[in-house]
């Protein structure tokens, strides 16, 4: 049988092991001592010492071959049971209490006191003292043995049992008060270390999903680099976010925000191998580092079958709720060498797959990074813009479906830039917002929009309203109701006449801040559209509270209306629900003629799109206007 290893610290600390130690060590000391004592006997030729020092000497090593083979305990009393008897048999055959031998009593108690447990420990003092009894007795009183020495026995062994009392219970006491003392040094230190792996695992541990934590996963990752560096593999780095998890957070609250960070962790752990490494990289952020590839064709399969896993419901709250995710994609060493340059690469690959409508898969590509730069290239030209005024409006046309009238506009802000010519909103709004010079943008074709409309006012078409689109980061400013009331009162357009839009998904992000902007915002008398409504979280409970008076369905659902019956299902539930709420629908995108009659049948109020009319400069509206209002007059 092994023996234990001696401790290395209190913490590892055993008793059987430290008496393991122990018997070692007397044993060894004992065979030393035994040895240089039963030189001078030999010597001067007192064989009978002589030979109950061999006899103890066997018996050392006796005790030496059990303690090998695990019995610690055993050896330890025959050690024990040995001293005794060699003692007893050397005190009886030569002085009595008054030989040396008999000093190896009080050593006995030590021995036993770091050997063996209190019962032993009794045991053994208890024969000691019935050997001195009977040893004074026979001595004295039964005459079976005398020796020289003329003061009586009896005298001595009182003597001789209150020294071997008071110092076997003094050993006892200081024994077992050690004892405790280990227990104790033990268990704290037990408990340091267990507080010692907790806290080193925290440091490399998301504390809600368990998964390693930013710092953790990007050194796994890296050497998972270096390994494919030495072996000639791949590595892809996955960058992925959890689409409109904002919106489960502000919709259901933070308890159920953590149950689909916890499933999405366990979702992704259970779709890659065993070999990937999945990391939180923060918020509803996760980075996965997928090693040991042959190219990027895997990596592509791995995140689809991620994205399937996102993409299953998951009951919140005892609602079903399917969030997806959208997944950026940067390979090593294709794309770059270094973990932090893959990970920036791979988050804009993810912010490409957010940009062309979420819930996607896309693989960084040379020119995303390009794109990137020219965001941040085209901040100082719009501050420049807004100074030289080379922004202009254009309208697109709202017709009511039912009968084909013109009943508003939605205003569109193009950029007339002095070299590129005109360039559209999706090329220089996401630079606008994430520069914060959306907030001047935004309030001039709001003042343009508005002083339009009342040239319109005007000229006599009363009917006709504007709709103008608003940033998240003109709410998140915090004053947007109060720049609204003031255009209004400048330009002496009524409120009703102005129709506010906002995204479904930014809508989401920050629901809780909008709700009270949109109250005050609906006190003032403008209307409310929800913009591009089904691409976002598309929960349908949250409507009451928004107050909103319009939905404008996403184009992406009305191009494909006549083609299949899922999207048909979506638009026809869209129109229901708002209608159940007293909302008005408006189909964006509408190409062709063959998609108005679908759209009357299920209900839709109105629509918008190239069918009608394009975004037109103020002229072209004018020309519609008054054909429009010639109608009326003939009709009349």
């Amino acid at each position: 049988m092994t023996q234990p290893a001696p401790p290395k610290d209190l913490s590892d600390i055993d008793i059987h092991a430290l008496r393991h130690v122990r018997l070692k060590q007397i044993l060894i000391l004992l065979t030393v001592a035994i040895a240089l004592s039963a030189i001078p006997y030999l010597l001067i030729g007192e064989w009978f010492v002589a030979g109950c020092l061999a006899a103890m000497l066997a018996a050392v090593g006796m005790c030496g071959l059990l303690d090998s083979k695990g019995h610690t305990e055993r050896a330890s009393l025959l050690l024990l049971l040995s001293m005794f008897v060699m003692t007893a048999v050397l005190a009886w055959r030569s002085e009595g209490l008054h030989d040396s031998s008999i000093l190896i009593f009080p050593t006995l108690l030590v021995i036993a006191a770091l050997l063996v447990g209190r019962t032993a420990y009794i045991a053994l003092f208890a024969m000691i003292v019935f050997y001195v009894a009977v040893l004074t007795l026979a001595t004295d009183y039964w005459g079976w043995r005398e020796n020289g020495h003329s003061t009586g026995e009896l005298f001595f062994a009182r003597d001789l049992l209150v020294i071997l009392a008071v110092l076997g219970l003094t050993v006892r006491l200081i024994s077992n008060d050690l004892q405790k003392l280990l227990r104790v040094l033990k268990r704290r230190i037990s408990q340091l270390e267990a507080t010692k792996r907790e806290l080193a695992h925290l440091s490399q541990h998301d504390g809600l999903t368990g998964l390693p934590n930013r710092i953790m996963g990007a050194g796994r990752i890296t050497q998972a680099i270096k390994q494919a560096e030495r072996h000639g593999s791949k590595v892809a780095i996955l960058f992925i976010d959890i689409d409109n998890f904002k919106s489960v957070n502000d919709m259901l609250g933070h308890a159920a925000g953590d149950v689909l960070l916890k499933a999405t962790a366990e979702r992704l752990t259970a779709a890659v191998r065993h070999s990937d490494i999945v990391s939180r990289h923060g918020g509803d952020e996760f980075v996965l580092g997928l090693t040991d590839l042959a190219d990027g064709t895997a990596a592509g399969e791995i995140a689809d079958t991620i994205l399937a896993e996102l993409n299953r419901p998951i009951l919140l709250d005892g609602e079903e709720i399917s969030t997806g995710g959208s997944i950026g994609i940067a390979i090593y060493p294709d794309d770059a060498t270094d973990y932090d340059e893959l990970v920036s690469l791979a988050d804009i690959a993810m912010y490409q797959a957010k940009e062309s409508g979420r819930n996607l898969v896309c693989f960084y590509k040379a020119d995303m990074n390009q794109a990137s730069q020219e965001s941040r290239r085209l901040v100082p030209e719009l501050r420049q813009a807004l100074a030289r005024g080379e922004f202009s409006l254009r309208y697109q046309p709202v017709y009511e479906l039912k009968g084909q009238t013109l009943v508003g506009v939605e205003a569109l802000v193009r950029w007339q830039h002095p070299k590129r010519g005109e360039l559209p909103p999706t090329l220089f709004i996401p630079a606008a917002e994430k520069s914060g010079l959306i907030v001047e943008l935004g309030e001039w074709v709001l003042r343009e929009a508005l002083a339009q409309m009342a040239r319109w006012r005007a000229q006599g078409h009363l009917t006709l309203s504007v709709a103008v689109n608003l940033s998240p980061v003109q709410f998140r400013r915090g004053n947007v109701e109060t720049m609204v009331e003031s255009l209004l009162a400048a330009s002496g357009v009524p409120a009703h006449c102005l129709e506010l839009e906002i995204t479904e998904t930014a809508l989401l992000k920050d629901a809780d801040q909008f709700l009270d902007a949109l109250k005050r915002l609906k006190s003032l008398g403008v209307s409310v559209a929800i913009d591009d409504f089904g691409t976002g979280y598309s929960n349908f409970a949250y409507l009451p509270r928004l107050k909103v008076d319009k939905l404008k369905i996403d184009r992406s659902f009305i191009s494909k209306l006549l083609d299949t019956d899922e999207d048909r299902s979506i638009v026809t539930a869209i129109i229901q629900v708002a209608h159940a709420y007293n909302l008005k629908t408006t189909a964006e995108g509408i190409e062709d003629h063959a998609a108005i009659a679908p759209l009357l049948s299920i209900g839709c109020d109105l629509g918008q799109g190239y069918h009608f009319a394009k975004p037109l400069e103020t002229g072209e509206i004018d020309i519609i206007l008054s054909a429009a209002a010639a109608r009326v007059t003939a009709g009349e």
